[in-house]
């Protein structure tokens, strides 16, 4: 019982592990090369957006000018590599882009809305999941566990509780 318990456990961590770099494999697949010198940093982004067959949206705050010369990158690489240098933060959805600055990303964490869902699970002990699901939360997340009703009560973003209800169905 307790091998069946932690072989549940690994498969959960394995497709959790899966999930957070999928998006990451399927981006290597497609390599970006870009040169650009003391150009705006909103022309660059379009160039990469264009490259990589993708929407982009560029807040109005997103401005100055970069240089950057980048060969054979994956379209993460290449947008973490010219914005975090330039206190800039970006999100895929989809097939869309979006850009803008740190402050206005901690602003709309911060105001977000939270929701709260309850997974009741019938062939594995909450008690076995527990760093799982502490791991898959966000920073404003909140775990909490009814180890009596075999339940891990969940309050986080609706992104973050469909990510962990995904992991779940694979279990």
């Amino acid at each position: 019982m307790r091998n069946l318990v932690l072989r549940k456990s690994i498969i959960l961590l394995s497709i959790v592990v899966f999930l957070s770099l999928s998006s990451i494999l399927y981006a290597k697949t497609n390599l970006i090369s870009i040169e650009a010198k003391d150009e705006e940093i909103s022309k660059v982004l379009s160039k990469i957006a264009e490259d990589s067959n993708m929407n982009l949206i560029v807040s109005r705050n997103v401005t100055g000018k970069v240089t950057v010369k980048l060969k054979n990158v994956s379209l993460e690489e290449a947008l973490k590599a010219i914005l975090q240098l330039n206190n800039l933060t970006y999100k895929i959805d989809g097939d869309i882009i979006s850009v803008s600055t740190y402050s206005e990303y901690q602003q709309r964490q911060r105001f977000s809305p939270l929701k709260t869902a309850v997974f009741t699970l019938e062939n594995i002990e909450i008690s076995t999941l527990r760093r799982t699901f502490m791991s898959m939360k966000s920073a404003r997340g909140k775990v909490e566990f009814s180890l009596k009703g075999n339940q891990a009560i969940i309050t986080d973003t609706p992104q973050k509780i469909k990510e962990i209800k995904e992991a779940l169905k694979q279990i």
